[in-house]
């Protein structure tokens, strides 16, 4: 079917709509679960290949490095070339991936495994979105948008409970085989249930240069505060810093720019929101990988029991947000989501109190409130980008909500990698570094906290969306 066929078919069922919107948010929901939950494997997987701390902490940034320097430019090329060729693209490397995983015989294999795990969700992340907005008419796109982000706040929070059960139960390399039948079943459903095709019909010049330049940059900053504070760190950063202005010049020159930035500043109740989404989820995301070290090194529980006190903000995000986003319809947004990210310090403070001998209740309440601050700012956060916005826009910003929220995962984790490299180095974590472990998740949770204040202040500062 052509674009003008696909409209109608969709526009005419609504039974049809309902379907897709079920299979992309199935694939929505796997991805998050394939980042978060290795991280309640860590253990196992450092104690099986020998891997060092620093090692460790680039499972989860070996991903999103990918995904994140991909992101832009696959986007880009599945509106020119077909959005859903470039969704079963996605879904069949996740389920090489998954294969490769978990025969891997060294940390080098599993962390190439990574990447391409990374560079799957690029092509999953980077259609997705675009296809519900031309899927769903403008009255019902925003309650559908709304779904497909839920199940990426959902996988993400309970991957490292279902992590834990399948880990404990049938060891680390089972956790990728597990996830092989769901990946399959949505290539399935794919190919069953998305008819036609979206794509841009006017023929337009893709910018290479810019997508070059931005992946060298995500690939230079992160690999630098992977190894500061070496000169080989300081150099690479600085690379990437240069890399950055050049790339911000070259797409304010480009007739077809990866990421229209002319547009982003010129709406500060839009770019407010990103920055806040960037600075919440960077405090969010490592919060899971630390814990679940602290948990199952210093606390001495088993992956599963680990994954069900871990649960505790996912129940109570699930549980705020959609109540948060009713709310968000009726009162000004940035009322709501500046709240959740106070909340959210709040639950860094209780968690900084964290020692050798901690009680559990004190990461279940720090969880609580961290659950409860997130939940009540990431609905209403995304309200408030999306209401800023013209109708015919909500594609495109779609696609940079969904980079904002990566780059802050990245940018935690490339932290994290830092303070790895920082307190413990290529040692592997045994239990005369403890101290050193528990140095770095206090530090983490300091630098956490100022990052969900920073939030706080544009989340505040965006402006009012709602019509006076």
């Amino acid at each position: 079917m052509t674009p003008e066929e696909t409209a109608t078919y969709y526009r005419e069922s609504p039974s049809a709509r309902r379907t897709a919107l079920l299979t992309i948010s199935l694939g929505y929901f796997l991805n998050p679960i394939v980042l978060s939950s290795i991280n309640v494997a860590i253990p196992a997987i450092s104690a099986d290949l020998q891997a060092s701390a620093v090692q460790v902490s680039w499972l989860p940034t070996a991903f999103m490095l990918a995904s994140v320097a991909l992101l832009p430019p696959v986007a880009n090329l599945a509106d020119l070339n077909g959005r859903k060729r470039f969704y079963l693209i996605g879904m069949t490397l996740f389920s090489v991936a998954h294969i490769l995983s978990a025969l891997s015989p060294n940390m080098i294999w599993l962390l190439a495994c990574r990447l391409l795990q990374g560079t799957a969700a690029a092509f999953i992340f980077g259609t997705g979105m675009a296809m519900i907005t031309t899927i769903f008419p403008p009255d019902k796109r925003g309650a559908a948008l709304g779904v497909a982000t839920g199940t990426v706040y959902v996988g993400l929070t309970l991957g490292p409970f279902i992590g834990g059960l399948v880990t404990d139960a049938f060891g680390w390399r089972a956790l990728f085989l597990a996830q092989l039948p769901f990946s399959l079943l949505v290539i399935f459903l794919t190919l069953k249930n998305l008819k036609g095709e979206w794509y841009a019909e006017t023929e337009e010049r893709f910018d290479w240069l810019g997508s070059l330049l931005f992946a060298s940059l995500a690939i230079f900053l992160v690999a630098g505060l992977s190894r500061l504070p070496s000169i080989q760190g300081i150099s690479s950063i600085l690379a990437g810093i240069g890399l950055l202005i050049l790339f911000v010049y070259h797409q304010g020159r480009v007739e077809k720019p990866l990421i229209n930035i002319g547009a982003l500043r010129a709406n500060r109740a839009f770019s407010f929101s990103l920055i806040a989404s960037v600075m919440m989820y960077a405090s969010m995301f490592p919060l899971s990988f630390m814990l679940s070290l602290y948990l199952q090194y210093i606390g001495g529980l088993s992956p599963s029991t680990t994954g069900q006190v871990m649960v505790v903000q996912a129940l109570v995000m699930a549980f705020t947000a959609p109540f948060s986003g009713r709310l968000s319809d009726r009162y000004e947004a940035r009322h709501i989501a500046t709240a959740g990210c106070l909340t959210v310090t709040l639950g860094f403070v209780c968690l900084s109190f964290l020692g050798i001998e901690s009680s559990i209740w004190l990461i279940v309440l720090g969880q609580f409130f961290v659950g409860l601050g997130f939940g009540f700012f990431s609905t209403p956060n995304t309200n408030a980008a999306m209401g800023s916005l013209k109708l015919g826009r909500v594609g495109i910003a779609s696609a940079v909500i969904n980079l904002s929220r990566s780059m802050g995962n990245l940018l935690g984790m490339g932290i994290v990698t830092l303070l790895f490299s920082l307190n413990i180095g290529s040692e592997v974590i045994r239990p005369e570094l403890y101290g050193e472990l528990l140095a770095a998740l206090r530090t983490a949770l300091i630098i956490a906290g100022i990052f969900t204040l920073v939030g706080a202040f544009y989340s505040y500062n965006r402006g009012n969306v709602h019509a006076s």
